[in-house]
């Protein structure tokens, strides 16, 4: 894992205006201490509702990583845990 690219990732990602979408009909219940799965088929507005739900809160309390992006090419499964 190659931690510059990551570290660069997530900093324009914390510096970043939140994307304008349009809102979910979707009710997801939150408990900040559990992880959500929200599955769907592609182009479905996962992401986009992802996002919604991360500008509700607060954006650094999330993590969201975007593996199309080419920084983090580098990044394996074995390498969750440090992240």
């Amino acid at each position: 894992m190659e931690q510059g690219e990551v570290r660069d990732y997530l900093l324009a990602y914390l510096q970043a205006p939140p994307p304008v979408l349009v809102p979910r009909e979707l009710d997801v219940r939150r408990k900040v201490s559990l992880i959500q799965t929200i599955l769907g088929p592609r182009r479905a507005g996962k992401s986009s509702y992802l996002h919604q739900l991360i500008a509700q809160a607060d954006r650094r309390k999330a993590l969201y990583l975007n593996f199309e992006d080419t920084r983090l090419s580098s990044v394996g499964p074995a390498d969750f845990l440090k992240l």
